[in-house]
């Protein structure tokens, strides 16, 4: 259980990083 949601909490974390690499490639 705890496996899974430190999974999901990385996987959260990996497409927050992406969408600000990619607002700050768009400025």
């Amino acid at each position: 259980m705890a496996l899974v949601g430190k999974e999901r909490v990385l996987a959260r974390i990996d497409r927050a990083l992406a969408y600000i690499e990619a607002r700050m490639a768009a400025e």
